[in-house]
């Protein structure tokens, strides 16, 4: 009986904590970035990825607040993740991405790109969302 209760109670703290830690920003991209089954899956979630970086750009632009780079890092990272954890699907995505004169390759090479060297930024705006945003 006090086995059992020291497990529950391990596994308790272990539960409430992981709520403590967690992170809304990146929390809300895991289900889009996974292999996906189908194009059509992969497709229509990585559109709301890119929805969800526009929408942060505005927003952002719109306010000027630095509480916004550290979504918009958590974004083009998710972007990139849901491309290479789709890979099969590039023939797919060269097609149907054709009218926006983009292919997977480039996609792929030009959200790296633009992340690259961005991991200060990123950092800082992270620190800020903490500090700031999830505070109040």
């Amino acid at each position: 009986m006090m086995k059992l209760l020291k497990i529950s109670t391990t596994i308790f703290v272990a539960t409430l904590s992981m709520h403590t830690f967690a992170d809304p920003v990146e929390d809300q991209f895991k289900d889009l970035i996974a292999p996906q089954s189908t194009y059509a899956k992969f497709q229509k979630n990585f559109d709301t990825i890119l929805g969800e970086i526009e929408t942060i750009a505005e927003r952002g632009n719109r306010t000027q607040d630095k509480a916004e780079l550290y979504p918009m890092c958590v974004a083009m990272q998710s972007a990139i993740t849901a491309l290479k954890n789709n890979k099969k699907f590039k023939t797919d995505y060269d097609k149907d991405y054709k009218q926006f004169n983009t292919t997977y390759n480039e996609t792929l090479a030009n959200a790296t790109h633009g992340l690259s060297g961005k991991k200060e930024i990123c950092e800082e705006g992270k620190q800020y969302y903490f500090e700031h945003v999830l505070v109040s």
